[in-house]
């Protein structure tokens, strides 16, 4: 899945997190930014795809593969490895924990409650980004390294393409938006915003299942992808989010 989708995932699961509390709109604004920043984190792992990789962490670390090659591989530094685990959630969660210590330390702040929130949306949207990836294709690793340090690999369902899936980004952006009405209208938020999240599931998990192909199979799986979104959306929302597409300087 791209790196929009996830992040604005991360962002919409949040929302529950921040209605529940009853901290002020920065707090809550700081929330939302855990859960958007644990949504797009997995994916520091690409940075093996950089094309200054080989000559400066393959140099400092005398590495004997390329990035790209080691991208592609199940090494606990490839993509979807590592970072695509559990643990490597709580790593981060453990080492985001330590420095905002360190900060409240420094600042007098006496009360935890924020890091708590905080540490809750941001593993949410990190979950969030793993349940997406498992319905993508397995690629060369079949899968991601959920259960990581073993060596089994789960998903790689190739229930949805890789990117191209306009249906299911509207479908989070739809949820994010909803709920941050929700927000700032105060009116039992921390009840309707949990609903909208399964509502928002539900629909995510139909559009999935309608799509009834296994995109692991041979063939032009992004044209096929495409043809299925402009069914979905017709072809005056699907041009849009093309158009959309071409805009934004990120892929979804």
């Amino acid at each position: 899945m791209d790196i929009l989708t996830h992040g604005l995932t991360g962002m919409a699961l949040s929302t529950a997190v921040a209605a529940h509390t009853s901290s002020s709109w920065k707090s809550k604004l700081w929330i939302g930014i855990a859960g958007g920043f644990g949504g797009i984190l997995p994916d520091v792992d690409v940075i093996s795809k950089w094309g200054g990789f080989d000559a400066t962490f393959g140099k400092w670390f005398n590495l004997q593969q390329s990035g790209n090659e080691i991208f592609w591989d199940t090494h606990w530094y490839s993509h979807h490895v590592f970072t695509h685990s559990i643990v490597g959630s709580l790593f981060f969660i453990l080492i985001g924990s330590f420095l905002y210590l360190a900060y409240a330390k420094a600042f007098g702040i006496t009360s935890l409650n924020r890091l708590v929130w905080y540490s809750i949306a941001f593993f949410m949207g990190y979950m969030g980004h793993l349940t997406e990836d498992m319905i993508t294709p397995g690629g060369s690793w079949d899968g991601i390294a959920f259960f990581w340090p073993s060596a089994h690999f789960t998903g790689g369902w190739g229930k949805v393409w890789w990117w191209n899936n306009y249906d299911l980004f509207l479908i989070v952006v739809a949820a994010l938006t909803i709920n941050t009405g929700l927000i700032i209208a105060r009116y039992k938020s921390a009840l309707f915003t949990k609903i909208i999240i399964l509502v928002a599931i539900l629909l995510f998990t139909i559009q999935i299942e309608r799509r009834n192909h296994n995109f692991n199979l041979s063939g032009n799986k992004e044209e096929l992808s495409k043809e299925l979104q402009k069914q979905y959306l017709g072809e005056t929302i699907f041009k849009i989010m093309q158009k959309t597409d071409d805009i934004i300087p990120v892929a979804f």
